[in-house]
C-alpha cells in the first residue's frame, strides 16, 4: 500500500511539472465565429459604435513569446498594433492605459 501510494505521488508531481512547462509561443489568429462579441467589453470602455463594430469583425493575430516567467504579447490587425508584456510569476502591476485609466493585473 505504501508503494501504491509514494507511485501515485511521484506520478502527480511528475505530470504537474510538465503542465507548468506549457508553452503557448507562436502566432495566433482569433475565430471570429468561435469567440465571444467583444463588444459588451469596449461599449463600457466607451468606444463609438462604429469602431466597436469594426473591431467585432476585424480579424485578429497575436504572437506569443515566452520567456521564463514572461510573457509578451504582439497582437495585430489592419490599422493596430499593440504589444503587452506580462510577468508569470504572481505578482500585481499596475498599469495604465489611454481609455482605461489604470488597472490591477495577476498573472501566473
Amino acid at each position: 500500500m505504501r508503494y501504491s501510494v509514494a507511485a501515485l505521488l511521484f506520478l502527480l508531481a511528475f505530470s504537474g511539472s510538465g503542465l507548468a512547462a506549457v508553452n503557448f509561443s507562436g502566432n495566433w489568429t482569433l475565430d471570429l465565429k468561435a469567440s465571444d462579441s467583444p463588444d459588451p467589453m469596449i461599449k463600457r470602455m466607451g468606444v463609438p459604435f462604429i469602431e466597436r463594430k469594426l473591431a467585432a469583425s476585424t480579424k485578429l493575430e497575436a504572437t506569443y513569446h515566452r520567456s521564463g516567467d514572461v510573457l509578451a504579447v504582439t497582437s495585430r490587425a489592419p490599422g493596430f498594433s499593440r504589444v503587452e508584456t506580462f510577468r508569470l510569476d504572481g505578482r500585481t502591476e499596475t498599469k495604465n492605459e489611454k481609455q482605461t485609466g489604470p488597472y490591477t493585473i495577476r498573472a501566473a
